[in-house]
């Protein structure tokens, strides 16, 4: 079995009885060569959005349960669950409607209507695996008004399976008539997505552009497109899809209900009218999922640029299980983007040369520190109440201490402290894209610092003069950098707790922050290597793996060249994780 999502992780799930329905399920296991254990007919009825929960447990749920429980299933590690048509698209509870494929993702897990998601938006990306499993699986789902319908569509599946590229137009409509906060937030994460993942997809890309936030910009027709991602006006017609030659690979419009039905052929909803135009996947809710339910494209396509299947994408991108969102497509497919380098795991050049001049101060402030100390111990051999000994150590403690001067260190790192300069000011010595005419120009255009300790080492006074005081680190501010930690399968927003004390036992503690009461100075690393303020709601657990960190702030300064001991306990509303002790010198 592989550590990833392939053949040998899904389970086919048809109606028993169904000629139709079953018929497809012999055509997706002919498409991915599965053993005839993965087929699993279920006796349940062909109504597409069932009574209640109670039912689609007694229909649905459990007799896939019983079967992927027992054996030969049992020996298999299940990933993924595929729907053929007829099966249930999904039941009501309340006035809710429940998408199968979502609570069949959590089928191993007790029904709670609409749970946040632990594997949505994991900022620290890694492909769905045995782990994941545990939390949920991968389901998607085949239904249409007509087996003719059904059967272009396998076929344009099977196609896409053999096609080594996603070519043609990204169609893509961030805005929205829609009014409201959590409105203007999801319009806010579709434009970030525009300026960052997009761009890296080597798509050629169709926007639309908003004129009146009270009038929402249509796409007026699609063409030659691969994806279309939008929000807003929930209906429209065949006739919006002229021809493409490229694959059309993924169709979503956030919108309140376009999946409630995919049987109805009158219906004008848009997952049913993407796959009648020849889109392989696309999803959308049965009901009202809310905008805080709509799925996000930076975690889908993050999730496809990184070669997962399409069903990995679809998972980490969908907010809430046991809710109402719809999948609809072959989870095994995936879609490669055309002469793209992914250089999403390289360091931002400027973050580089920040990082290097912190490290190099770091080397140099240790240093400072043993100048330091060879002066406290000579002063107090001096300073004794013992003539004899003072007179027989004096000259020998002057010696060693001559050798640790500032003159001397400085001397030691005056080379490298240039070199730095250099990579960023001399063109031939740089392997930047543009040099800059000096330091001082360099970092006002990158907002990058230099600290007290490099500048005086620099031994460069003109320099050092000619920097703004803005970029340079005051003496004495300092960092606490540690990463996120998180129990795997729960959701938590969590608070952080620091105490500062010159003593590994904390006897003596000269400083506390909790930023469940103050979140001024922390913050959180993103999926690009930024960081942004902690919120008072906390850090929510899909930055797990990343780093947090608190800055200084004024009038919270220490010694230069003294080493600290750092406490930090993480904690949600119930937890309060086991302490971390860091033990770390002032540099700056």
């Amino acid at each position: 079995m592989g550590a990833t999502l392939g053949t040998d992780n899904v389970v086919v799930v048809y109606r028993q009885s169904d000629s139709e329905s079953q018929t497809f399920a012999e055509r997706y296991q002919q498409i991915h060569n599965l053993n005839s254990d993965q087929l699993v007919a279920i006796p349940c009825s062909s109504i597409e959005i069932l009574a209640d929960y109670a039912t689609f447990q007694t229909e649905v749920e459990s007799p896939i349960s019983s079967a992927i429980n027992s054996s030969p299933l049992s020996d298999y590690t299940i990933f993924a669950i595929v729907l053929m048509p007829r099966v249930p698209g999904g039941f009501y509870d309340g006035g809710d409607a429940v998408s199968s494929t979502s609570r069949l993702s959590r089928i191993n897990h007790s029904y709670s209507k609409h749970i946040n998601n632990p594997l949505y938006d994991r900022k620290d990306f890694k492909r769905f695996d045995s782990a994941d499993a545990e939390i949920a699986l991968i389901c998607t789902r085949f239904d249409s008004p007509t087996g003719s319908i059904t059967r272009q569509w396998f076929d344009n599946t099977e196609s896409a399976l053999t096609q080594i590229y996603a070519g043609g137009t990204f169609f893509f409509d961030p805005y929205s008539a829609i009014q409201g906060s959590a409105a203007t937030q999801y319009e806010s994460e579709l434009l970030s997505f525009h300026d960052t993942t997009l761009s890296k997809l080597g798509l050629d890309v169709q926007s639309s552009f908003q004129i009146d936030p009270y009038i929402d910009p249509l796409i007026p027709q699609i063409e030659n497109d691969s994806f279309f991602w939008g929000w807003g006006a929930d209906r429209s017609s065949l006739t919006y899809f002229k021809e493409s030659v490229a694959l059309r690979a993924f169709f979503y419009n956030a919108d309140f209900d376009g999946a409630y039905t995919m049987r109805d052929i009158d219906e004008r909803t848009w997952p049913l009218l993407a796959i009648r135009s020849g889109y392989v996947s696309a999803a959308g809710p049965l009901s009202d999922p809310g905008i805080s339910g709509f799925l996000r494209p930076i975690p889908f396509f993050e999730a496809l640029f990184r070669s997962a299947t399409l069903g990995e994408a679809m998972l980490f991108s969908v907010p809430h299980l046991n809710w109402t969102m719809d999948f609809f497509g072959d989870p095994l497919l995936t879609f490669s983007f055309n002469g793209i380098y992914d250089d999403s795991g390289k360091m931002n050049i400027d973050r580089a040369w920040q990082l290097m001049v912190n490290c190099t101060s770091q080397s140099i402030v240790s240093m400072y520190r043993k100048s330091l100390l060879m002066q406290q111990l000579f002063e107090q051999v001096v300073s004794g109440d013992d003539p004899d000994v003072a007179i027989s150590l004096t000259r020998v403690l002057d010696r060693f201490r001559s050798s640790y001067t500032n003159e001397s260190w400085k001397n030691d790192f005056i080379n490298l402290t240039k070199a730095l300069v250099n990579v960023v000011t001399i063109k031939n010595q740089t392997a930047y894209s543009r040099h800059y005419i000096d330091l001082s120009y360099y970092l006002s255009q990158t907002d990058n610092s230099v600290t007290e300790i490099l500048l005086d080492t620099l031994q460069n006074p003109s320099v050092q003069n000619s920097i703004s005081s803005d970029n340079i680190e005051e003496e004495g501010v300092w960092d606490l950098t540690f990463e996120l930690e998180h129990e795997p399968g729960t959701f938590a927003f969590y608070h952080f707790e620091l105490d500062i004390s010159v003593t590994e036992g904390f006897e003596d503690i000269i400083l506390s922050r909790d930023s469940f009461s103050d979140t001024n100075g922390w913050e959180y690393e993103d999926g690009n290597g930024d960081y942004s303020d902690l919120t008072s709601g906390g850090l929510v657990s899909s930055h797990a793996g990343m780093n947090v960190r608190y800055l200084s702030q004024e009038d919270e300064n220490l010694t230069r060249g003294f080493f600290y001991y750092f406490r930090i306990r993480q904690k949600d509303q119930l937890t309060t994780f086991p302490e971390r002790i860091f033990r770390q010198v002032v540099y700056r």
